[in-house]
């Protein structure tokens, strides 16, 4: 029973790592792309929230 749990566990830590490499790239591509918004917003450009 104790060797399962730990292969489980074992698994879901793997899992765990591919969703959180998964979520800092798609986080990487938000901010980045909110700061480009941002920087259209600090110009003054009123097409910036058409564009995204």
């Amino acid at each position: 029973m104790r060797a399962k749990s730990y292969r489980c566990e074992r698994d879901l830590i793997t899992t765990e790592s591919k969703i959180l490499k998964l979520a800092q790239v798609k986080f990487h591509y938000a901010a980045e792309r909110n700061f480009i918004l941002g920087k259209w917003l600090l110009e003054g450009n009123e097409t910036a929230l058409i564009r995204f």
